[in-house]
């Protein structure tokens, strides 16, 4: 068995889904096992979900997080096709909390300081 168009790196966002899909160049096969690392995944339909027609198959990864960013293969028979999960790493509104906030004095007789914070060379703001 042969893959006709086999699977691609691809960056996805956190929180997002990422979609893997190969096609065979024939329609009659029966074991098409998906692999994480590989390990197989079972479609459980929270986290993954598998779907098949005719030769086209694919591997949906719901919800990512960076702990999904490795590598995905498609097996059939002795024939493999693989790629890498990149993860986005910018932040969910729903991790975020709400720090303190402090007076800062800076010794200049009048507010000419400008501050930024940020975070993996993204500047955070206000929302």
């Amino acid at each position: 068995m042969k893959f006709a168009k086999g699977i691609r790196n691809q960056t996805v966002a956190d929180g997002g889904e990422a979609k893997f899909q190969v096609e065979l160049s024939s329609d009659r096969v029966c074991d098409v096992r998906w692999q994480r690392n590989g390990v197989t995944i079972k479609s459980d339909d929270v986290k993954y979900s598998i779907e098949s027609e005719g030769g086209k198959h694919a591997l949906t990864i719901h919800d990512v997080s960076a702990n999904d960013g490795v590598v995905y293969s498609c097996v059939v028979g002795s024939a493999k096709t693989s790629a890498r999960l990149y993860v986005d790493g910018k932040f969910r509104s729903s991790t975020l909390r709400k720090i303190s906030t402090f007076p800062v004095q800076s010794g200049l007789s009048r507010n000419l300081a400008q501050g930024k914070f940020g975070k993996n060379a993204s500047e955070l703001v206000k929302s």
